[in-house]
């Protein structure tokens, strides 16, 4: 079972997010006898409370296999990572289970999707990046897993959506439920973006910035059927149309003849997100500070809410002083 949770910490300087695995698996040998047992050909323990990292171990003398050859795998998404976000510092942490870890390999990918037998491949023979040889803990130190990664390649990930990783060891057993399951710690700074940067979404999620809309929208029956083997419909300026042929009655004593038709489209969209002009102390935005707005900062006061349009002293704090601006503001004009 693989616990998913976000935890996300502030600081002066910046944030922390820690993101749990979406999915889990082992990339093992699932077969018997001297090769069957040390070849990599099978996914399994998806989503267990253990994952166990293996070398193969054959006993000829009893014609058994003492350990297969098992790599876990894990795929983490970030979609809980801030769209404005730059990262700083990523690391993978895990605790291992009674045993020690030395030597160990890493490796990462940024493929799509379900972990499969070609995913594990990947990983197994370098994926994007590895490391091979390094030393994360020994016995009786907490066995604790905790390897930096280079930015540039968990980025890689961020920007398909999906980063794997996986490690070997010659015997181990990893945690894979609860707080102490795998997990990237992500240290991140937050761009401020300006409003004719955003998005749609991210316009009218701020309440400095207003999106305007301009779209210009283009009429099937506007257009002439082009003739081409058969009659259809396209207009060159654009590929967004959807229109098509149909048989319309026109032309000289009373022919049919071939139409277009279908839903408008867009030609082109030029919306735009822009910085909101407001004065302070405008709550309605109606371009005039009167009693409408006392009413409005009142109403505010009462029910212990917070606008920063109604602190006009600048206090973090909305209450009668900024009534008494208000009105100060009125009279004086």
């Amino acid at each position: 079972m693989i616990y998913l949770s976000i935890l996300m910490i502030s600081n002066i300087y910046a944030e922390s997010i820690t993101i749990y695995a979406t999915q889990s698996a082992s990339y093992r040998a699932s077969g018997s006898g001297s090769s069957g047992c040390c070849a990599l050909n099978s996914i399994g323990y998806n989503n267990s409370n253990t994952l166990s990292a293996s070398s193969c171990i054959w006993w000829s003398q009893y014609g058994q296999c003492e350990r297969r050859t098992s790599y876990p795998v894990w795929s983490f998404n970030f979609l809980q990572l801030p769209s404005n976000a730059t990262v700083v510092s990523v690391s993978f942490d895990a605790e291992g289970l009674y045993d020690e870890w030395h030597d160990s390999y890493m490796a990462l990918s940024s493929e799509t999707g379900e972990i499969t037998i070609q995913m594990g491949s990947y990983l197994v023979n370098g994926g994007d990046w590895s490391i091979d040889g390094q030393t994360w803990t020994w016995w009786n130190q907490g066995l604790n897993i905790n390897q930096e990664l280079p930015v540039s390649e968990v980025e890689l990930g961020i920007d398909s959506g999906q980063l794997n990783v996986a490690v070997h060891e010659y015997d181990a057993t990893i945690i894979n439920s609860g707080l102490n399951a795998p997990r990237l710690v992500i240290e991140y700074e937050l761009l401020d973006y300006e409003c004719s940067e955003m998005d749609e979404m991210e316009c009218s999620s701020d309440d400095s910035c207003d999106w305007t809309e301009n779209i210009e929208w283009g009429s099937c029956y506007d257009l002439d059927p082009i003739w081409n083997v058969v009659y259809y419909c396209d207009d060159p300026s654009t590929s967004s149309d959807n229109c098509y042929t149909y048989t319309c009655y026109g032309g000289g004593y009373g022919q049919w003849g071939t139409c277009c038709g279908g839903d408008p489209y867009i030609i082109a969209n030029n919306s735009y997100c822009e910085e909101t002009e407001y004065q302070l102390g405008d709550l309605n935005q109606d371009f005039v500070i009167n009693i409408q707005d006392i009413i409005i900062v009142i109403n505010l006061i009462l029910n212990g809410e917070f606008d920063l349009g109604a602190d006009l002293n600048l206090d973090n704090t909305v209450n009668v002083l900024d009534v008494i601006q208000l009105v100060n503001i009125i009279l004086n004009n």
